[in-house]
């Protein structure tokens, strides 16, 4: 099952820890490290690329959030993405 969820509801403190490091060319990153699959999406990436992404990670529940623009660019995410590219 896969939950859409609005950024405000991911929280805070786990935010920095999530977006640390590089971030996938797809533009999509998943985690199992808090329980439930969280995905995290570049707010440029149609929902069709999400949501294939988050049925492949195998979790029972992946609670998506997009990541807003002005989140992207304080951690410097807002860069080409291969949809972008192609």
């Amino acid at each position: 099952m896969i939950i859409v969820r609005k950024w405000k509801d991911l929280q805070s403190t786990l935010v920095p820890d999530l977006l640390k490091g590089d971030f996938p060319q797809c533009g999509v990153k998943y985690t199992g490290k808090y329980g439930q699959g969280l995905v995290l999406a570049l707010y440029n990436v149609p929902i069709k690329i999400i949501k294939d992404k988050a049925k492949a990670a195998n979790s029972n529940i992946s609670h998506v959030f997009v990541i807003p623009k002005s989140v992207a660019r304080v951690y410097r995410l807002d860069v080409p993405t291969l949809t972008d590219v192609v």
